[in-house]
């Protein structure tokens, strides 16, 4: 903690010191009551500034060194973007060399991601064929060839389409896309490449897909600072589907497997997934923005090791976390997110150890 209060003041320090605005002006600083509106207006009319937040990136890298040494990670990355406008804050990519991290190049915008739940949600819902409430049954955690990642211990039974989001049910989206696509595979393709605005389906074409999300459905460039906003796409989908997604990942982390990125003072909105990147090695994606309600910012975690145990939620959410509490207290964004609250949430139980489907 005294590692992260000193990161903080280093911080604060380095944004005082530039000579353009913060992020948050005093307008955006006022209640929620008399702002609601007016709050969103300013953010997304905001253009990103040129200070380049190097405070925010050694306080995220000390974060992600210390996950990794804990978990035995051997590479990790951090990516913190502004949600409206898509600049990158902070970027962050360490391998572990024995007990000491480098930074290494970082090529998960050539890696393939598999965070693919999120988009099929979206393409589903905006069929009309089938609803957020949708119940399917999993049975015991096997269809066909797939498998659940908790099918050894009998699988989830009877799921809503929302619920199969949150814990990650390869099984329940196999069925709900035979539903709706039937063989027509072709169709879920071009509606999910068309909400990725063409990139590939990467880590950085994920993460851009779910700062639209967060941004109520408009996707913009993702760029370092000090560049236009260049807007890719004004709504890749129906506002009422993107509420339903937003509320679905919200509830992924106050309900699912993504709890460890819970923050009692705001709500958190994610979607992850683990899976077998090589023969030895796990990745763990986690990508996610808050407040639900009203995103400011975007955080993707990525952390690969080697062998088992491997949990997307379990050990990045510890990460998104934590760099969510460095922004909050760094950027002074209590005014912001204490308008929101978590929902309720069910106990704790194992999270997931490896996507077995994934891992084939």
């Amino acid at each position: 903690m005294k590692k992260y209060l000193l990161a903080i003041a280093a911080m604060v320090l380095t944004i005082s010191s530039c000579t353009n605005q913060p992020f948050v002006d005093e307008a955006a600083a006022v209640t929620h009551e008399s702002a609601q509106v007016s709050d969103i207006e300013i953010v997304k009319e905001k253009v990103p500034t040129p200070c380049n937040d190097e405070a925010l990136e050694t306080s995220v890298s000390s974060i992600l060194q210390d996950a990794m040494t804990e978990r035995d990670c051997t590479k990790g990355m951090v990516y913190v973007v502004e949600t409206a406008t898509g600049a990158i804050k902070a970027q962050v990519s360490l391998s572990s060399k024995g007990k000491q991290f480098v930074p290494y190049e970082d090529t998960y915008d050539e890696e393939q991601s598999v965070i693919m739940t999120g988009p099929t949600y979206l393409a589903l819902l905006s069929s009309g064929k089938i609803s957020s409430d949708a119940i399917i049954d999993t049975e015991y955690g096997i269809y066909k060839n797939v498998k659940d990642h908790n099918w050894s211990r009998g699988g989830y039974g009877m799921l809503t389409l929302e619920e199969a989001l949150g814990y990650q049910s390869q099984v329940a989206f196999t069925k709900a896309r035979e539903e709706v696509f039937g063989n027509q595979t072709t169709q879920l393709d071009n509606k999910i490449s068309e909400y990725l605005a063409g990139m590939p389906d990467n880590a950085m074409g994920m993460l851009t897909f779910y700062n639209a999300v967060a941004n109520g459905g408009r996707m913009v460039k993702l760029q370092t600072e000090g560049d236009d906003v260049i807007v890719l796409d004004d709504q890749i989908e129906a506002p009422e589907y993107i509420a339903a997604l937003q509320q679905g990942l919200q509830r992924a982390v106050s309900q699912g497997l993504f709890r460890k990125a819970r923050r009692d003072y705001t709500n958190v909105a994610a979607c992850g997934r683990t899976f077998r990147a090589d023969k030895k090695t796990h990745r763990m994606e986690l990508c996610g923005f808050f407040p639900a309600d009203n995103p400011v910012y975007t955080i993707m975690v990525v952390l690969e090791k080697n062998g088992l145990p491997a949990s997307a939620g379990g050990m990045c959410g510890p990460v998104m976390a934590s760099t969510i509490d460095i922004i909050v207290d760094s950027y002074d964004l209590h005014p912001i997110v204490e308008r929101s609250r978590c929902i309720d949430s069910i106990d704790d139980f194992d999270v997931v150890v490896v996507d077995t489907i994934a891992a084939k």
